[in-house]
């Protein structure tokens, strides 16, 4: 009797192992959907040698959200070897706020064809990467918006607090303080906060931040900061 077990990996955008590399890649890390025009669309390419099935499915963010108002086509698709795929996402017309981004999550699973007769470990990989909606006639610019964080430190001066006071989500990958880097990275979403915490051998003294952003399209850039007294 053959034996196939079906092992599911979490890949965050395309980063991940090379057996997540060998099958199935996607042309975006992250999905800005512009409200102004009916969908958007990502492809999907297997680079594996063989057939695989592609489940591709949006989700909340926490399982308590309302649903999710975005149809996507195809949800099943078979793709053979070098072939490809063009997700597209519509949105519903109604459900979400119309004065800052949304986000949620799209995964992708790609299931590879077995082999008959074989009992070789068949990998199913999954990926996620993030999907931004953005209403039409947003206030401001995405591109300002990491230039216009507040940060400030905590009362007990352990962690590092950053406020996001626009209408965009804001993606950091890298935080220094005082030329220590904070080793996190984070998502601050319209009008929220984060907290990161501050290594000890950081000077209490220390206010100069440097921090990396991404841009819509992935980029990374580099902004320079100084602490500010107290919280917004």
């Amino acid at each position: 009797m053959n034996l196939r077990l079906w092992l599911a990996g979490l890949i965050l955008g395309l980063a991940g192992s090379p057996s997540a590399e060998g099958m199935i890649t996607l042309s975006a890390t992250r999905l800005v959907f512009d409200g102004a025009l009916p969908e958007v669309v990502v492809q999907a390419w297997n680079q594996g040698a063989k057939p695989v099935l592609l489940q591709a499915w949006l989700s909340a963010v926490q399982d308590h959200d309302p649903p999710v108002p975005f149809a996507l086509t195809p949800p099943l698709a078979h793709l053979q070897p070098n072939g490809r795929q063009a997700l597209r996402l519509f949105y519903r017309g109604e459900g979400l706020p119309g004065q800052q981004e949304s986000l949620f999550y799209l995964h992708v699973l790609a299931i590879p064809q077995a082999t008959p007769g074989s009992n070789a470990l068949q990998i199913a990989v999954r990926q996620r990467i993030n999907v931004f909606y953005r209403p039409p006639g947003l206030v401001g610019d995405a591109a300002d918006s990491p230039a216009a964080l507040h940060w400030s430190r905590s009362a007990d001066g352990q962690r590092l607090a950053v406020f996001n006071p626009g209408a965009y989500h804001v993606a950091l990958i890298e935080v220094t303080l005082g030329g220590q880097p904070l080793g996190e990275s984070a998502l601050v979403a319209p009008g929220t906060g984060r907290e990161l915490h501050i290594p000890a051998g950081v000077a209490p003294s220390a206010s100069y931040i440097r921090f990396v952003a991404l841009s819509d399209f992935g980029g990374q850039y580099p902004y320079t900061a100084t602490l500010q007294t107290s919280p917004p």
